[in-house]
């Protein structure tokens, strides 16, 4: 049976591991190129009403298919540039503030791998090990 409660916490799930994927990565960029311009503020404005009348696209990307690629990529710009703002953005249970997320002293290859490592160990194995490899691991 569907429980739309477990599917709430998928879906919520799947969306805070691509923000932390993703978002600072974003800020990173940003914080490269000196901060976000006021273009970059004026585009995330718009995105914000485009993601009020597309978020189904990010709740239900199954039914919608195709345009949950553009509508996450949307909130992960959006959220990248309210980073900046003094305080930064909490979203999802998730905080991002620039002034927080390092830049010096790494390249991007080895901040990839950090990232990388740090979701791994917030994924549970079950995402991403399929039932024939989690028997190897037992």
């Amino acid at each position: 049976m569907y429980d739309v409660q477990e599917w709430e916490a998928r879906t919520r799930s799947h969306i805070k591991v691509h923000l932390e994927q993703c978002v600072p990565l974003v800020i990173r960029r940003y914080k490269q190129a000196g901060g976000p311009r006021d273009e970059d503020h004026a585009r995330a404005h718009s995105y914000a009403l485009y993601l009020r009348e597309h978020d189904e696209d990010i709740l239900f990307p199954k039914t919608n298919k195709g345009n949950e690629t553009e509508a996450m990529d949307k909130l992960v710009e959006g959220i990248a540039v309210l980073a900046f703002c003094p305080g930064g953005i909490r979203i999802f249970g998730l905080e991002y503030d620039a002034t927080k997320i390092e830049t010096d002293g790494r390249d991007e290859l080895q901040q990839l791998i950090e990232d990388f490592d740090r979701i791994l160990l917030q994924t549970p194995r079950s995402h991403y090990v399929t039932t024939t490899e989690e028997s190897n691991w037992s």
